[in-house]
């Protein structure tokens, strides 16, 4: 997905469900507290194909531009 599309059709959706969730406490506050720096890690329960790693990233790039994302596999991996 190009950026505009990830922009126009996208982000809104994100955004969305970011503040039901900031609004709820579901967000841990290492999420909204700017001089804090950690490390995610995408943990899969059961076997499967992965798939959207864009908008996995995109979300945590919203919430910071600076944030660096680093996959160590792509969509339709096992």
């Amino acid at each position: 997905m190009n950026k505009i599309t990830m922009t126009l059709q996208v982000d809104h959706l994100i955004l969305e469900a970011l503040k039901e969730d900031i609004s709820s406490e579901d967000v841990p506050q290492l999420c909204y507290e700017r001089s804090s720096s950690g490390e995610v890690d995408l943990i899969c329960k059961e076997d499967g194909i992965i798939a959207g790693l864009e908008i996995f990233s995109r979300v945590f790039t919203l919430l910071d531009a600076d944030t660096k994302v680093e996959l160590f596999c792509k969509d339709g991996d096992e």
